[in-house]
């Protein structure tokens, strides 16, 4: 079965994790976002969305100045409640698909950082 789903996925993950600001209806809050493919996202949140709806992501660079957004959909929630020193604890998040970039921001795409070593 791991093999199966390794199969389905066609795509390269960016295995960092960095902030983002999700907005939806109810309003906007702060997530962590993790495994990025060039369709789409896991995000980290307290906050779980109901599956099928429609949120927009902004990725924002605050030394750069530089910020995309992209409407997503919600594929999956995700709740993992494991164990440890500290107790009982949970992991809370949402899959999205990526469905369109939101090209009215007025985005600059800068050349590479003056650093570009990976950690």
């Amino acid at each position: 079965m791991a093999q199966a789903a390794r199969e389905r996925r066609n795509s390269s993950r960016f295995d960092k994790a960095f902030p983002v600001y999700v907005t939806t209806s109810q309003g906007i809050f702060r997530g962590v976002a993790r495994n990025i493919s060039c369709g789409g996202m896991f995000i980290e949140t307290r906050d779980l969305q109901p599956m099928g709806g429609r949120v927009t992501v902004c990725f924002a660079d605050h030394a750069s100045g530089v910020e995309l957004s992209v409407v997503s959909e919600v594929r999956y929630q995700c709740v993992l409640e494991y164990g440890g020193r500290e107790g009982r604890t949970a992991l809370r998040g949402v899959g999205v698909r990526f469905v369109d970039f939101d090209t009215d921001i007025g985005m600059v795409v800068p050349g590479p950082p003056p650093s570009t070593s990976m950690h």
